[in-house]
């Protein structure tokens, strides 16, 4: 399976009032992400974890470089960029 980890982690105060928005906001943004993405692996070990966002600036990459464990890899298994 894959799974979409986090979605849109590049604006967490687009939905002020979304309980998930406000934890990511009081954890910080990597932070946040990066205990989602630990929480999903021992969740389901074979799933292929995703991170995604609209944005494709630095802002973004920025975040990705951030996304990483304690030995330098990435917790994610893949990065999605989305186009409407």
């Amino acid at each position: 399976y894959d799974w979409d980890v986090v979605n849109e982690a590049t604006d967490p105060y687009r939905f002020e009032e979304n309980g998930i928005a406000r934890a990511m906001r009081r954890a910080g943004e990597a932070a946040w992400t990066v205990q989602s993405f630990r929480a999903a692996r021992r969740a389901n070990e074979d799933a292929t974890l995703l991170i995604n966002d609209y944005r494709t600036d630095e802002k973004y990459a920025e975040l990705i470089e951030k996304l990483v464990d304690e030995k330098s890899e990435p917790v994610y298994d893949g990065i999605g960029i989305q186009s409407h």
